[in-house]
Parts: structure tokens; C-alpha cells; sequence
């Protein structure tokens, strides 16, 4: 039986691992550098290591720290790192910043794992990788059963939601324009000078209600930024997809990856907004409810169907499996 270590959490790799000994690190246990000593302690006595790459500055960066101490000794057993979805940064301190760490944890025994196809082909040319060791591990909905389970309306209006990556200012410039309420739930501030009218509400809620607000919309937007190296707001649209909700969404990496235009929803260029007005009107037309039926009722089928925790867990043990095979 193959053993694993592994950080992860959300979703948790303790589904469908009849031939696989799950061991889960809970980091809430240790504070950040405890947490690291406790992987490069633990981490020999296992046939693989699976480590979240989306840990950031305020966990100290701690999985890849571990990962980057472990590369450096010769116990070190096969590391997947999972969620890469890192990008460079902006100014030449930051992409010399991020160029410093991944040499740091990069060595042949990780495998790195990417949440879209066009991050498999940018992150090794963007982090100077071997392309075999890069996977597309497609992200799933995280909406528990539960919730799945409570009742679904859409007399909301359009929602939206998130912080990361984000761009409001199309949705904010046409949503006066839409004849229904328009709820924007972010920590996010809008453009200075901006006036909302009287349809929109804007600011950060609290989860229970970013969920009510999602049950209840009509239609959920998720407009990211253009020009990006990296993907974004998959959970968002992808846990709407998995209630049923139409959703729009704008053409950044991997958009084409889990929603197909005009099937399962909508997909409009970034930062166009001429385009998503047009996207939200049609969907908002009484004319098209069938069709908006639809294409929604084919989102919840491809969310529940392709994009499950299950399948998302089973993909990683897979990995690790090839990762050991090949040690």
C-alpha cells in the first residue's frame, strides 16, 4: 500500500483510497515554522508528499519552504505541489523575488500541478521547469452536500463575487444599465469618483451570505483580469455551475477548460464591457428563459459530473502514484 503525506484540506484527499494510506497534516495545529519542522520530520517515513502551493505570505509561504529544505536531502521522497497557481509579480523586485524561490524549491522529484491547460504550456516556460513535470489537475466545485441540498430560487438579480484577481470596473460601468439588482460581494474598493446607482450593492459580506446571495441570483459573473499567467475564480463559477445558475465568465486562463461558450455558459472577452452587458441582458431576457434553462441545467451536469472533489482527489493520487513509480 502506498503511503502519502499531505497538507491539503479543501478538497481532502481521503476519498476513493482503497490502496493509498492518507496521512493529513492539519496546519491549524502548528504555527507556520512548527509546521514546516514537522513536514521535513515527518515527510521520509512516506512514499510521497502532497503540499498546497497556494499557501502564501501570510501562512510564510510554509509548504513550499518544506519543499525546498526537503529537495536538499537524499530522503527526500517524491513531492506533488499542489494549486500552483503563482504568478510573477509586477515590478522587477517581485519576478526577481519569485525567481529566487523557485529555484529554492524546484528539483526533479516534484511535480508540479496547474489548474488550466494554458498554465501546463506558460508555467515552464514562466518558471524555467521541465514540462513533464507539470500536470493539469482540474479544480472541482467545493460546495458540500449540504449545501448542494437547500433550496435554489433566482429572483437575486446578478451576483458577483471574490477578491482574487478580480475586475469589477465593467460590471460597475453597466450595472445601472441592468434592470434587475446587482450584487457585488468584495473586499475590493471600487474606481475612484465611482457613483453607484441605486440597483447596485457593493462590499464584503460574510460566507453564509456570499452562499444565500449565490442560491438566490439569476445569473453569477466572475470577471477576472486580462493579460494573466495565471488562472482565477474557478471555485466561484464552478460551485454556481454546481446550483444551476448560469454563469458568464471572461476569457482568461482557464475559462475554456471548465465552461464551454454558449453550452454551459457564457464566456466574454476581459474588460469589455459592451460585451458582458450584452452576455447579461441576453440571459436576463425573458425570451430566452428556455434556453437559459438550458444551459444552466448542462453547467450543473458538467460541475457534478466532471468537476467533483472525488474526482479532483482521485487525479492527484494518480500523480503521486506516476511520481513514486518513477522515483
Amino acid at each position: 500500500m502506498l503511503s502519502l503525506l499531505t497538507t491539503l484540506r479543501d478538497p481532502p484527499l481521503t476519498m476513493g483510497t482503497a490502496d493509498v494510506e492518507i496521512n493529513v497534516l492539519n496546519r491549524s495545529d502548528f504555527q507556520p515554522l512548527s509546521f514546516v519542522r514537522h513536514i521535513l520530520a515527518s515527510a521520509p517515513a512516506f512514499d510521497g508528499l502532497v503540499l498546497d502551493g497556494s499557501v502564501g505570505a501570510r501562512g510564510w509561504y510554509s509548504d513550499l519552504l518544506a519543499a525546498g529544505f526537503l529537495t536538499r536531502r537524499h530522503d527526500c521522497p517524491p513531492i506533488v505541489i499542489a494549486d500552483c497557481t503563482w504568478k510573477r509579480g509586477n515590478g522587477w523586485i517581485d519576478r526577481s523575488a519569485c525567481r529566487a524561490g523557485i529555484r529554492f524549491v524546484d528539483d526533479p522529484r516534484i511535480t508540479y500541478c496547474v489548474l488550466s491547460t494554458r498554465e501546463k504550456k506558460m508555467f515552464p516556460r514562466t518558471w524555467k521547469v521541465e514540462s513533464q513535470r507539470v500536470r493539469f489537475t482540474p479544480w472541482p466545485y467545493t460546495i458540500d452536500a449540504s449545501e448542494l441540498s437547500r433550496p435554489i430560487s433566482n429572483t437575486g438579480g446578478v451576483f458577483s463575487g471574490g477578491d482574487s484577481l478580480r475586475d469589477y470596473g465593467s460590471l460597475l460601468q453597466i450595472s445601472g444599465a441592468l434592470p434587475t439588482p446587482v450584487t457585488v460581494a468584495t473586499r475590493l474598493h471600487p474606481p475612484r469618483g465611482f457613483s453607484p446607482p441605486g440597483n447596485l450593492t457593493l462590499g464584503p459580506v460574510a460566507h453564509d451570505r456570499f452562499m444565500e446571495c449565490m442560491r438566490q441570483a439569476t445569473v453569477v459573473v466572475v470577471p477576472i483580469q486580462g493579460g494573466l499567467e495565471r488562472s482565477a475564480g474557478q471555485q466561484t463559477y464552478l460551485n454556481a455551475m454546481a446550483l444551476g445558475k448560469p454563469v458568464v465568465v471572461t476569457d482568461t486562463p482557464g475559462a475554456t477548460d471548465y465552461v464551454e461558450d454558449g453550452i454551459t455558459g457564457l464566456i466574454v472577452p476581459p474588460g469589455d464591457a459592451e460585451a458582458l452587458r450584452g452576455a447579461l441582458e441576453w440571459v436576463l431576457d425573458e425570451a430566452n428563459r428556455e434556453a437559459v434553462q438550458t444551459m444552466a441545467a448542462r453547467a450543473k451536469d458538467a460541475a457534478r459530473g466532471r468537476f467533483t472533489p472525488t474526482l479532483y482527489a482521485n487525479r492527484l493520487l494518480e500523480i503521486v502514484k506516476d511520481a513514486v513509480g518513477h522515483r
